[in-house]
């Protein structure tokens, strides 16, 4: 069959780019074969796309994609956008639905976009919009064709090759072309071209990629590397522009150069006034450090980010003396502005490029351009550097939030730049107590303290405690299995030097367990979910990661009212694996229960041959967890 699949490849698509019929496309549904229909939302039929790159401030990117639509998701599958702002131009786009029969049945001109700008709800300034079409047609199954062309003044960006951009995907038939001229020097990075017959033609001036049937891999639980399995081809260029801005880029050193002395150099002024306020600031601190946090606290304090797009497509500060003046700026310009004030007093600090992501994404050390979509300042220390996220008004000196810790990131100086990786200050660890009292067995009350470290840091210190909405939405996911519960008091400490945030929490809720008679049946841990199993499968293909370590360290004290007694009680526990630990000491006290347990899981990279151990492993700690005991009435 797949013979078969190749030859009818081979005739539907051996028509010229942009050279479809008006009227009809030269394929249909009866010529798509079965097993690339079967399970799936959609089909991508063809996908062309054509980049040339005129002069060294001028690129043309072309687009042309045919979709098979053959229900609501996979209609919401596909992307009918564009994207441009002041350095990028929308030449022309159009849009055609097929139906099943490749008759045209409707035709989409310029007009019939929507162009709207895409500045979130903390924009203030923003040169960035979209053109995006809404279908709103179900006469299923039928075809999409889409097609747009774009100018930009930007040539440090080169579009990568991306044939595949959706989980499950099916792509038949793809064609790439950079055209460049002949005295530039393009460099590339391909992967995974072998594994996916991906064949090229690279000429001086002109390279080529092409393929047939490319079906995504199977996405498997925890493979967040999972787009390392794709075929993806970037590239850079030495011979760049932005706007008016022109360089030539041979090494980091040379991008570093260029970089500050367009987009930093000429953003330093600062007011003599403020430059003395700052210096009085921190005339006392013992160390450099010390007034690198007295600076922070400063820009914290008179300062609130306001997310702004403008200027040299959106790469360039606003400058310190505006953000001085005006009291707001984006994560560039926040950074520069205490960039330049620990300037002024002597301290050196780097402006440093990174990109923010839950996944772990690196700043490509072989692919010379501009990457990363977000910056942090980097202050080198005699104990190391130390990483400040300027953007944020509560998030403690020294701390990054888990979407920029661990990575390789870019740090600019005056001279050229070097690669850095951040990490974290703190592991990744959450302690809870929980002191349950059980003398009303109808409205339980639980007195439970919280300490967050690290990600579990990240994730709780911009709560607002006066807002009651806000906290009993929290509570309530918290604490999902407990009915009918009651929020009595919360309150909350911020330990910034330290990277601690306590929550010390009163609770009242229906009994927690369940009851069978005059017996009364309690889970060990009843409170937190365990961590979670993922999902099963008859034979794991691919390797996982545990992105990031996590320690919980949980004490559960159950006191038991006069007039009851504890039965069956579960034994002490202890299990060791190449994932973690888990440790649990189960003790009577008189009439107190006590629990003490403590579960470590570590984070790297395993084979798929670990996978089904991983499972089994986070089981054992599940029924661990899910161990009852029963308290009875004498």
């Amino acid at each position: 069959m797949q013979n078969k699949l190749f030859i009818i490849l081979g005739f539907v698509f051996a028509s010229p780019f942009f050279c479809f019929s008006q009227k009809k496309l030269e394929t249909n549904f009866q010529s798509i074969p079965s097993e690339v229909i079967h399970d799936r939302h959609f089909v991508s039929v063809e996908k062309r796309h054509e980049v040339e790159i005129l002069n060294q401030t001028t690129l043309i990117d072309k687009k042309s994609e045919i979709y098979l639509i053959l229900n609501d998701s996979g209609l919401k599958s596909i992307d009918l956008s564009v994207y441009y702002d002041k350095l990028s131009k929308v030449k022309s786009i159009e849009c055609k639905i097929y139906d099943r029969n490749g008759n045209l049945v409707k035709n989409f001109k310029e007009k019939d976009f929507k162009d709207t700008s895409i500045a979130d709800g903390f924009s203030i300034f923003s040169d960035d919009r979209v053109k995006f079409l809404n279908l709103n047609y179900y006469n299923y199954p039928f075809f999409v064709k889409f097609d747009v062309e774009t100018e930009r003044n930007n040539t440090l960006v080169i579009p990568s090759f991306i044939p595949i951009n959706e989980i499950d995907e099916f792509v038949l038939n793809t064609n790439y072309s950079l055209s460049y001229p002949i005295d530039f020097e393009i460099k590339k990075i391909e992967n995974n071209l072998e594994k996916f017959d991906v064949k090229k033609i690279d000429t001086n001036g002109k390279i080529s990629y092409s393929a047939i049937n490319l079906k995504a891999p199977i996405y498997e639980d925890l493979n967040s590397r999972y787009i390392d399995l794709l075929p993806l081809i970037k590239f850079s260029n030495n011979t760049i522009g932005l706007s008016e801005v022109k360089g030539k880029i041979n090494s980091w050193e040379d991008f570093g150069k260029w970089y500050y002395n367009n987009f930093l150099s000429d953003t330093e002024e600062l007011s003599e006034e403020t430059i003395f306020k700052i210096k009085e600031l921190t005339k006392n601190a013992d160390s450099d450090i010390e007034k690198a946090r007295l600076i922070f606290d400063y820009v914290q304090n008179n300062t609130r980010y306001i997310s702004i797009q403008v200027g040299l497509g959106g790469w360039k500060p606003f400058s310190a003396k505006d953000v001085d003046k005006l009291g707001y700026g984006d994560c560039k310009a926040l950074t520069n502005y205490t960039r330049v004030l620990l300037k002024k007093i002597g301290i050196e600090s780097f402006y440093t490029i990174i990109h923010a992501d839950e996944n772990i994404i690196d700043i490509n050390e072989n692919l010379i351009s501009l990457q990363g979509n977000h910056v942090i300042l980097t202050v080198p220390s005699s104990e190391g550097n130390v990483f400040l996220e300027c953007t944020s008004q509560k998030i403690p000196f020294g701390f990054l939030g888990t979407s920029t810790i661990n990575r390789q990131a870019l740090a600019i100086k005056s001279d050229g730049a070097f690669l850095i990786k951040t990490k974290s200050k703190d592991d990744n660890i959450l302690e809870a107590n929980f002191i349950v009292d059980l003398n009303d067995m109808k409205r339980v009350r639980t007195k439970v303290d919280f300490t967050n470290k690290g990600s579990y840091y990240n994730n709780i210190y911009s709560i607002n405690a006066n807002d009651k909405k806000e906290v009993t939405k929290y509570l309530k996911s918290v604490f999902n299995e407990l009915k009918e519960l009651s929020i009595i008091n919360y309150e909350t400490e911020d330990v910034k030097d330290d990277y601690q945030f306590k929550e010390h929490i009163q609770l009242e809720s229906d009994f927690i367990g369940s009851k069978m008679g005059n017996d009364y049946l309690l889970n060990i841990n009843p409170f937190l979910e365990t961590p979670r199993i993922p999902k099963k499968y008859d034979k794991r293909l691919t390797s996982f990661s545990i992105d990031r370590s996590k320690v919980y360290e949980i004490s559960t004290v159950y006191l038991i009212p006069e007039g009851y007694q504890v039965l069956n009680l579960p034994s002490s526990n202890e299990i060791n694996s190449k994932f973690g630990s888990l440790n649990i000491q189960i003790a009577q006290e008189d009439k107190k229960i006590v629990i003490t347990e403590k579960i470590i899981l570590k984070d790297g990279e395993f084979s798929n041959e670990d996978y089904e151990s991983y499972r089994q492993f986070l089981t054992q700690i599940a029924l661990n967890n899910n161990s009852k005991f029963v308290v009875s009435k004498l």
